[in-house]
């Protein structure tokens, strides 16, 4: 079945609540309505990515946190994979940060890996790059049974966020993964907001038509007072501060920093942090520790 742009754009348009509860409704006619399906994602080749995605701490074209790290041996992954077992997971995705995938050693390991996961009665994903057609029938005979490699954002966006490989490239991956009869899981960033309020204090929460009218007079630094007044609530440490952006369309205003006009442009937030006076650590947590620190906790629990 194919759809037209407009199709696309009227699901798109929907409200958010809306295109939950369609959701729901296909989700509901086709699975369990109480089932949740526990999946485990491994890392097992990190950092020091040849590709440019501007969103991604993997790449190598980026000074990040992301240390490299050697594609793991199979029993290393094992041991990761026998726990998630163990707490309840069925399938196990495996990510390794390359360009294409590589014939060799490394892809003979990966192959390894995969049908040891398989044995383990797990289904296994992957998403390693991407890969030929004979590299496709190899990886399913292994045991894989779906594949991960996103298009990221449209046809006519993607030099904005990746120009180290093109949009073909990605639909000539996904085809071969379709062909050989893989699983195909494909995603992509819809849309980046933040909330009118919480970037101009001028807005008037209940003026409509300022919300709906708005235009944007400050850049990320105008971030910085909202960060602290928190932190000052907080008791005065940052420790509890996650940045984000607002997933609901800024309450009816779809806008961002003056000085933001891709996701690209984020990677600046660190630097303006620091301008403002906010340590190394805090800038760190901020960014990503917080967070992170966060759904451990939540995790553990």
């Amino acid at each position: 079945m194919k759809h037209t742009i407009d199709d696309i754009r009227a699901i798109y348009e929907l409200p958010f609540t809306t295109l939950i509860f369609q959701a729901q409704q296909v989700h509901q006619k086709h699975q369990d309505p109480a089932g949740v399906q526990l999946c485990t994602l491994k890392s097992i080749k990190t950092g020091t990515c040849p590709e440019d995605c501007k969103y991604c701490p993997q790449s190598a074209h980026y000074n990040t946190f992301v240390g490299p790290e050697k594609l793991l041996d199979t029993e290393n992954i094992l041991k990761d994979a026998r726990q998630a077992a163990e707490e309840g997971a069925s399938r196990y995705c495996m990510g390794a940060a390359w360009k294409k995938v590589p014939d060799g050693p490394q892809f003979e390991s990966v192959l390894k890996t995969t049908s040891s996961v398989r044995d383990l009665g797990m289904e296994v994903c992957c998403t390693l790059g991407a890969m030929t057609k004979e590299q496709a029938v190899r990886l399913k005979e292994a045991g894989c049974t779906v594949y991960n490699h996103n298009l990221d954002t449209s046809r006519d966006y993607y030099p904005k966020v990746i120009t180290s490989r093109t949009y073909d490239d990605r639909l000539e991956t996904l085809r071969h993964v379709r062909d050989v009869g893989l699983g195909m899981c494909c995603g992509g960033i819809i849309g980046m907001v933040f909330c009118q309020f919480f970037i101009d204090p001028e807005v008037v929460w209940e003026d409509l038509s300022l919300r709906k009218n708005w235009v944007p007079k400050y850049g990320m630094d105008g971030l910085i007072p909202h960060i602290e007044h928190i932190a000052d609530l907080a008791g005065g440490s940052f420790a509890n501060i996650a940045i984000g952006t607002d997933m609901d369309g800024g309450f009816g205003a779809e806008a961002t920093p003056t000085d933001v006009d891709t996701i690209a442009d984020l990677q600046g937030f660190g630097p303006v942090l620091k301008n403002g006076g906010l340590s190394d650590n805090d800038v760190n947590g901020i960014l990503h520790g917080n967070a992170l620190d966060f759904f451990r906790r939540a995790w553990s629990s």
